[in-house]
């Protein structure tokens, strides 16, 4: 996909007609279903299998009421899969009375957020103090924690970096600090609380272009299989330490590191293995590697 209006692609009807295990989106009594299609009846109905519900796990649609697809078809007539329809961003960036954003000069952004997507760093308006106020940020669809109907969500850029505010009420340790600095990167970090005392935990990391520490959930960023591949044991305790890791894909090395700062929706930054070397992404790993075999080396 390149810099295509969505309206010129068929987002809405897609280019054919829905068939069983498409994605789609429904919404009933205003709270928004995501799921597949599981079965056409003889009476022009739609079964779906719901899968964002913890109640819901199919619903009938009757014939005539609004189903959207959350897939696309590229010109191959490939699935790409969305986490948003079109109509979803529209109505979302139309309703934020505290955010206004141009997205004339490049509608890619448009796309980038169905997927779920960050966007780059982007003049905004952000409401503060009750005004409308130029300033810089990163725009991502979100849904509501009950309704799961959708919103955007802004994350403005700071003026300067400071690593001594607290994230959550925890205050990152020296060596925390330094190596946010030098790899962007904490990984899985412990030891956060709620309100209510409850312990969870967050990846932790430095968002440059918006000179902060930013997080994610958990649950957020899913590494228990990545792109098809299950990581060992020894490669997932890298991914959780926020180095990342070589794993094989189809045949080929990618160095793979999860990352609250990435702007996919799945969290994850991956590179070959050659681009990684060439960032100096496992330069350090490489080095240590090294120390190990020299180690074990016997002399004659």
């Amino acid at each position: 996909m390149k810099d295509q209006d969505v309206n010129e692609i068929e987002v809405k009807g897609v280019t054919r007609p829905l068939q069983v295990n498409d994605p789609v989106a429904y919404v009933k009594d205003n709270v928004h279903y995501q799921g597949k299609i599981k079965e056409f009846d003889k009476d022009g109905n739609t079964e779906l299998q719901i899968y964002n519900s913890k109640d819901v796990k199919s619903l009938i649609v009757p014939k005539g009421e609004k189903i959207e697809p959350l897939f696309i078809l590229d010109k191959d007539q490939k699935m790409v899969y969305l986490k948003f329809t079109y109509d979803d961003v529209k109505s979302a960036l139309s309703n934020k009375s505290d955010v206004k954003v141009n997205f004339a000069e490049n509608k890619n952004y448009i796309f980038n957020l169905m997927l779920g997507n960050k966007t780059d760093v982007i003049s905004i308006e952000k409401n503060i103090d009750g005004t409308l106020k130029p300033t810089e940020g990163r725009l991502q669809m979100k849904r509501m924690e009950e309704s799961k109907l959708p919103y955007v969500h802004a994350d403005v850029k700071f003026k300067e970096l400071n690593l001594e505010r607290p994230i959550y009420g925890k205050v990152l340790g020296a060596e925390q600090k330094q190596k946010l600095q030098k790899t962007g990167e904490l990984g899985l970090v412990q030891g956060f609380k709620s309100g209510e005392g409850k312990e969870f935990n967050l990846w932790v990391s430095l968002d440059k272009g918006l000179n902060k520490v930013v997080t994610a959930r958990e649950n957020d960023i899913y590494i228990g299989k990545i792109f098809g591949v299950t990581p060992n044991e020894k490669q997932l305790q890298e991914l959780k330490s926020g180095n990342g890791t070589i794993i094989e894909i189809k045949g080929k090395n990618y160095f793979i590191q999860p990352s609250a700062a990435s702007s996919k929706a799945d969290g994850i930054k991956s590179y070959t293995e050659e681009k990684a070397k060439e960032l100096k992404l496992i330069q350090e790993a490489k080095e240590e590697k090294k120390n190990e075999k020299s180690k074990g080396v016997k002399l004659k």
